[in-house]
């Protein structure tokens, strides 16, 4: 993708300080690079085929599985002065934070369809706490949350005792554009800025237009853009800066 076709990303340029936010550090890190294991990939596979045989299992042996490259945007919000005003939910939706237990349930009941991977963040990846968004009673929606010392998204974060990563976000197809994502991330941040969370971070692929707009909208600021290019299912990981006068 050419530097004119990304997509603007909001909060760019502007004064984060009248939105009651932290300004986070002007300086982005130098480009720099670290090596991903393929450990992940072979967790996820393990799942699916135990979850749902070899119907399970049919992304691990599609070639982007080895060969592909994905650049996704670095976002950050510091907690400690956020304040949003949240637009009311529709009737039908329930935000809870998630019961593994519930979950496991959920995800073995009979005729279960093959889900996303990311309904299988804490199989995969060891991660226990996530957020539900249910609409008129029926999982339609999830964000798990990586806490200091567990599996972050990009292998060089490292979480302080105080910093979260969302990750892991997933609005099942039939339930999107009723814009549930963006009240299961305000309710996470609620709960996490009481329990005295400092910092939260996430990354979201670039074209992902609908939810880069959603975080920004909830006060995160864009950091840094990451490019992994994956060769035979180990994954380079390059950290570009993003100016931050023109979000590219």
């Amino acid at each position: 993708m050419s530097e004119k076709d990304r997509p603007k990303l909001k909060g760019i340029g502007e004064d984060q300080s009248k939105k009651g936010a932290r300004p986070l550090p002007k300086d982005p890190p130098r480009t720099r690079t670290v090596e991903i294991p393929l450990r992940p990939r072979l967790r996820s596979a393990f799942q699916r085929v135990r979850l749902h045989g070899m119907a399970g299992v049919g992304d691990f042996f599609r070639p982007r599985s080895y060969f592909s490259r994905a650049a996704s945007v670095k976002l950050g919000l510091d907690l400690r002065d956020w304040q949003t005003s949240e637009p009311a939910a529709p009737p039908e939706l329930r935000v809870e934070r998630g019961r593994l237990e519930d979950l496991r349930r959920w995800r073995g009941r009979k005729g279960a369809p093959v889900l996303p991977e990311d309904f299988l963040a804490d199989q995969i990846f060891g991660l226990s706490r996530f957020y539900l968004g249910l609409w008129e009673g029926e999982i339609a929606h999830i964000l798990w949350v990586a806490r200091s010392g567990e599996a972050c998204s990009v292998s060089n974060l490292r979480l302080e005792p105080a910093d979260v990563e969302f990750r892991n976000v997933h609005t099942l197809d039939r339930f999107r554009r009723r814009k549930i994502f963006g009240h299961v991330l305000r309710a996470a941040l609620r709960d996490l800025k009481a329990e005295g969370v400092k910092n939260g971070f996430a990354h979201v692929d670039e074209h992902n237009v609908a939810s880069l707009h959603g975080f920004q909208d909830a006060g995160f600021v864009p950091m840094e853009r990451v490019v992994i290019r994956r060769v035979f299912g180990c994954d380079r990981v390059c950290i570009e800066p993003i100016d931050r006068k023109t979000g590219a």
